[in-house]
């Protein structure tokens, strides 16, 4: 893991990871970077088994596609915002 004041990476074999289209992958929070990079460390050498790493591809695709679509993404939130709700109980009541 290599940290610096604004994002850590995880390296392969001296490299940083990249996503798919082949951005170099960042995380704000080193214990991301750490979860995807023992993500990683569970592939087999022989072969690399994508279903085992979810947070790999969630991280990638918020890099190559959110920047993309991010009115899409937005106008989606807001068309189904009124549908979810949330209530929080103010524990001075």
């Amino acid at each position: 893991y290599q940290g610096n004041a604004k994002a850590y990476v995880v390296t392969l074999d001296g490299s940083v990871l990249r996503t798919p289209a082949r951005r170099p992958l960042t995380f704000a929070s080193q214990t991301l970077a750490q979860a995807v990079a023992a993500e990683w460390e569970y592939q087999d050498a022989r072969a690399i088994r994508p279903f085992t790493m979810p947070l790999m591809a969630i991280s990638s695709t918020s890099v190559d596609r959110t920047p993309y679509m991010r009115n899409d993404i937005v106008e989606n939130l807001i068309k189904h915002l009124h549908t979810d709700g949330a209530l929080c109980r103010n524990p001075s009541e």
